[in-house]
């Protein structure tokens, strides 16, 4: 079979990141499939069966403009808090597939560290939602054309938010990796080594404290009796 209309694309923010991937890709594709061939203008592997998989990169806010129209049966970020939350749902829209075996297999997967500029996004979006390990079905309308009339459907996303820290990586060792990240601040070092999703917010001044097991409990009503109180924050770098 030669015929494959599969296409996979896989995205770092920056092209000097992604440079890194392509690299390594060039030595493992064709272990995978010896007749796989590499396209160096397009950034594509086209395998022997004819699926495709490319290389992307998203550096300007606005760069996802560039991959418009295509059509992807599997997309892949890595470090997703590094790009913003229009560019993941604009590669969304692309997620699709004629073919009637690749349109149930169409996949997103995203990979990331718990700091960056988009941490909080991906925080509310896939870690805040369900507990981990957890599938979450999301329901979204969106609108389509019937025949010419526009209409409104509801489209559903299934996801799942699966936890890792860097104890799980066996080509990483934990030590020596605790051992760079000592001149950090505490907040890096616990988002970097443990997973924690609240401490690296950047300009979140109670980072480095925050401990969710012990600053957040379950709903409750609170009773009448209890005293009221009013606070005001007049902000820490910028008053």
């Amino acid at each position: 079979i030669t015929s494959s209309s599969g296409r996979a694309i896989f995205f770092r923010r920056t092209m000097p990141e992604l440079r890194d991937v392509m690299d390594r890709a060039k030595i493992r594709f064709p272990l995978i499939d010896p007749g796989a061939v590499w396209h160096e203008q397009t950034k594509t592997w086209t395998f022997s069966c004819g699926y495709k998989y490319m290389f992307g990169q998203m550096e300007e806010d606005k760069d996802w403009t560039k991959y418009q129209g295509f059509q992807f049966t599997w997309i892949g970020f890595d470090e997703l808090t590094s790009f913003t939350e229009e560019q993941y749902d604009k590669l969304d829209v692309w997620l699709r597939s004629k073919d009637p075996v690749l349109s149930k297999m169409l996949a997103m997967r995203a990979g990331t560290n718990p700091i960056g500029s988009g941490l909080l996004w991906v925080r509310s979006r896939f870690y805040e939602v369900a507990p981990p390990g957890t599938p979450v079905v999301v329901r979204v309308k969106v609108t389509v054309d019937d025949n010419g009339v526009k209409k409104q459907k509801t489209v559903e996303r299934r996801q799942i938010f699966i936890p890792a820290r860097v104890s799980d990586n066996k080509s990483v060792d934990e030590g020596e990796f605790a051992a760079t990240l000592s001149t950090k601040s505490a907040a890096t070092r616990k988002a970097l080594l443990l997973g924690d999703w609240y401490a690296g917010a950047e300009g979140v001044w109670v980072g480095d404290d925050w401990e969710p097991d012990i600053h957040v409990c379950e709903p409750f009503k609170i009773p009448v009796g209890w005293p009221k109180f009013r606070a005001g924050d007049y902000g820490y770098s910028w008053p």
